[in-house]
């Protein structure tokens, strides 16, 4: 019987990171279907294994974990080929199926008025299928969510875990304007900056 093994990590407070110290296997966390854009994080005191959501997950929902195969860092071509390779699968997560890519000027929004789903950029800013322009919708979006970002981070600089988490889990705009695709900057940070919380408050707790 073949069984995905997790990777251990030891988490270095002077860094503020994990690393791999072995892997382990973990039946239950072994079950969890992969998504190259997981909305969970595994965390480890000594050889037990904790799972974290990292964002809001509707009750019945599915929860996913990541391979080490995650959208923001790598295109669809090449993480299709590694999970193949390694896991002999074809990946059918949202992030593969809507083809999301790492691009400074491409967003993917839902828009306002008529909820479909639009691919915007420098050369569209209108959606396809109501005409709605939506250039001054994307750009107040952009700034309440860079704003929320700064607020969350001060509260990371004052250790005040809980709530920083809080103000980025619970943004309301996400799930009435859904960005998918920030500016790397921003969307990398704001991930980074989430499960740092999460992990904080984790070993503050252990």
């Amino acid at each position: 019987m073949m069984m995905n093994a997790s990777t251990v990590l030891f988490y270095n407070e002077d860094s503020c990171s994990n690393v791999a110290i072995g892997s382990g296997i973990y039946p239950a966390i072994a079950k969890m279907n992969h998504s190259c854009y997981s909305n969970t994080v595994c965390l480890f005191n000594g050889i037990t294994a904790t799972v974290k959501t990292t964002q809001n997950v509707d009750k019945g929902s599915q929860l996913f974990n990541s391979y080490g195969i995650d959208f923001e860092l790598i295109d669809k071509y090449t993480r299709q080929e590694n999970l193949r390779a390694q896991y002999d699968f074809d990946c059918h997560c949202e992030a593969c199926i809507l083809d999301w890519k790492r691009n400074d000027n491409l967003r993917i929004i839902i828009c306002g008025n008529c909820s479909s789903t639009v691919s915007v950029s420098s050369s569209n800013v209108k959606c396809g299928n109501c005409s709605s322009d939506l250039r001054d919708m994307l750009s107040e979006h952009v700034t309440v969510l860079e704003d929320t970002y700064n607020e969350a981070f001060q509260c990371f600089q004052r250790r005040e875990y809980q709530k920083g988490l809080q103000i980025l889990t619970c943004y309301e705009a996400m799930s009435r304007i859904k960005v998918l695709q920030m500016p790397d900057s921003l969307l990398l940070d704001w991930n980074d900056l989430v499960k740092k919380f999460i992990v904080r408050s984790f070993y503050e707790d252990s």
